[in-house]
């Protein structure tokens, strides 16, 4: 099955998707986590993504879509998972001459849960564990000891600047997955365990 995971930042999506990809083994890629591993680079392409990133703006699509058109030309598996990706109805359009989704799956999240998720977020970047702050208080990974950071695009401004983002170029998004038929909406208000079982509930249900 080929899956795109999207949603509101804060939303979840990272966390919900390294679980699919570990009871399901299938291919994962978080386009996010890719676009920040490249910003740690000291090359052009690396200070420009980190500027992108810093600012909260949605990088152009011919950065973006090669980097999805590299990693499923690796995967070599019929089904995989995307992690906040299409993210522009410009990309969407895209990658719908490229490839066929079965399954779009919208994390709908309230404001201020996302506010509170984003803000009080740590993150392992060893093993890619998520905490929130308020619930976890160590500065340390409890899966691999690593020391516990946070993302340079978690903070007040710059979260404001990625909801306009996330209006502006992500609704179009759903609406036009929806008009596809391909869309469902999932409530990813309650907790990692109960959203996690709504995805796997559908996704399962999607596969008798």
């Amino acid at each position: 099955m080929k899956i795109s995971l999207i949603g509101p930042p804060g939303s979840g999506k990272g966390t919900i998707g390294r679980l699919i990809k570990q009871d399901y083994e299938i291919a994962y890629v978080s386009v996010g986590k890719l676009l920040r591993d490249i910003a740690l680079q000291d090359t052009k392409l690396g200070i420009m993504v980190n500027d992108y990133i810093d600012n909260g703006r949605l990088l152009p699509n011919e950065v973006v879509i090669p980097i999805v058109q590299n990693f499923l030309a690796q995967t070599h598996e019929e089904g995989y998972l995307l992690d906040g990706f299409p993210r522009m109805l410009e990309q969407a359009l895209e990658f719908d001459k490229m490839e066929d989704l079965d399954l779009v799956i919208l994390l709908n999240v309230e404001i201020d849960v996302i506010h509170d998720r984003t803000i009080n977020r740590r993150m392992c970047n060893s093993c890619g564990a998520i905490y929130n702050i308020r619930d976890y208080k160590k500065d340390f990974c409890e899966k691999c000891d690593a020391k516990l950071e946070v993302r340079d695009d978690d903070n007040e401004e710059s979260l404001r600047v990625r909801m306009q983002q996330y209006e502006t170029h992500t609704i179009p998004v759903i609406e036009h997955y929806k008009s596809l038929g391909k869309l469902v909406m999932v409530d990813a208000n309650g907790t990692i365990d109960s959203n996690y079982q709504a995805v796997k509930d559908l996704i399962e249900s999607r596969c008798e």
